[in-house]
């Protein structure tokens, strides 16, 4: 039997790992197009910015592969999947069959139509080249552009700004961090990221490129401001990279659609990461949830699967965080909504700059906000993920000595217990 694995983040290796725990003996091949061992691409901008060196990028340690038995194709890219066929095609013409695939191929960056941007030198930031091409840069760079105030953005930015490059941040909406964060907690990250000295813009993007050969000199907007720029960074998002299935016939719709086993429309092909729909558990429906943890879980799932383990995705829930100029935040799930059918309870100390948010319907909480004072986040997170009634100590939830204590009894002992702990 033989299984193959395409993608080698951290699906992919989730995957791997899974499999091997049941099948320590039947053929495993993982294939990248990039060339290198598995490495965390959370920390590319930090790689940019100095903060981490070349050895804590990685994954897992050199002789992973090996330990697992697992043969490598790296710096080789799968073009076609035959699933009639049960088999792949690579970029050098090579052909091989499968028993199980499992497709982990991650998302591809967006890149809007812009202007004179054909022929133009641009920059994503989704692979570790990418943050190496941009380091090599940045002694000749002065004045830098990020296009996206997301959560790939806003840490560029920061990145570029380390680096003592003068960086304006553009957002086509209202506020950075749209998804994830509501008026108030982007309002305060904004203001992190100005105090850093940052420029935000807002409610504007990138209409057209000015530049000389292939080196863009200056961006022009949508409204009609010009700003110069020797480094322009598109970092809108990414789409999930679904290239392989739609030529295959297998079943996309904004990513590849998979049941709770993480298999796909097609009979032994499985896919996980940021390619798949998984299950919402707060939506009560099926989308992309590009997020680390959601990805290593799916992989693990379909690893099991693979393996012949019957094993279920139980689903998963947003969840982000990050860190700007020392304002920390967290939000989890329905963070941004706003009345209507929901109940929000909220606590906002200006004077320490803290904030917190919790969303709550027919007693549930559905999604929370922490900007700052983050140190309870995991309990709430904890209480969304288990659908925990909180009727009894909803009051208690946005003060700021909430914690276990402020559970009933029962509630409190049975957490405490699931973490190891003793009252």
């Amino acid at each position: 039997m033989r299984s193959i694995i395409i993608g080698n983040s951290i699906a992919g290796i989730a995957g791997a790992e899974a499999f091997r725990s049941v099948d320590g003996e039947s053929e495993l091949i993982l294939i990248s197009r990039e060339p290198y061992r598995a490495y965390s691409r959370p920390l590319i901008t930090y790689f940019l910015a100095g903060k981490v060196d070349e050895p804590k990028m990685f994954l897992r340690k050199p002789d992973f592969y090996d330990r697992l038995k697992v043969q490598t194709i790296l710096g080789r890219e799968v073009t076609r999947v035959n699933a009639g066929a049960r088999s792949i095609l690579l970029d050098n013409g090579e052909q091989l069959t499968f028993d199980r695939l499992l497709i982990a191929t991650g998302g591809v960056p967006f890149v809007p139509k812009i202007d004179n941007l054909a022929g133009k030198t641009y920059h994503t930031f989704t692979t570790w080249d990418d943050a190496k091409r941009v380091k090599e840069l940045i002694p000749s760079v002065r004045q830098a552009v990020v296009l996206g105030g997301g959560l790939i953005g806003i840490k560029v930015a920061e990145a570029l700004n380390l680096l003592h490059v003068k960086t304006t941040v553009v957002e086509l909406a209202d506020r950075i961090l749209s998804p994830a964060l509501d008026t108030r907690a982007s309002a305060m990250m904004r203001a992190a990221m100005e105090n850093a000295g940052i420029d935000v813009m807002t409610q504007e993007t990138v209409a057209s490129v000015d530049g000389h050969g292939d080196q863009i000199q200056r961006v022009n907007l949508r409204s009609g401001k010009s700003l110069p720029c020797d480094l322009l960074a598109v970092a809108i998002g990414v789409v999930p990279n679904t290239a392989l299935a739609a030529g295959s016939g297998i079943a996309t719709n904004r990513g590849i659609v998979i049941d709770d086993h993480m298999r796909t429309s097609a009979d032994g092909i499985y896919a996980a990461g940021d390619v798949a729909e998984g299950y919402d558990t707060l939506l009560g429906s099926a989308r992309v949830i590009p997020i680390w943890p959601s990805a290593y879980h799916q992989g693990r799932t379909a690893g099991l699967n693979m393996a012949g383990v019957d094993s279920i995705f139980p689903g998963q829930f947003a969840m982000n965080s990050v860190e700007i100029n020392g304002t920390c935040v967290i939000s989890v799930g329905l963070s941004t909504v706003e009345q209507g059918d929901y109940e929000i309870l909220a606590a906002h100390d200006p004077q320490k700059n803290e904030y917190r948010k919790i969303v709550i319907k027919d007693d549930l909480i559905v999604g929370a906000i922490f900007v700052n004072a983050i140190d309870r986040a995991g309990i709430v997170t904890g209480l969304i993920k288990d659908r925990i009634n909180v009727k009894n100590f909803k009051d208690a939830l946005s003060r700021n000595d909430f914690g276990y204590i402020s559970l009933p009894r029962d509630l409190r002992k049975s957490r405490l217990e699931t973490l190891g702990a003793k009252q």
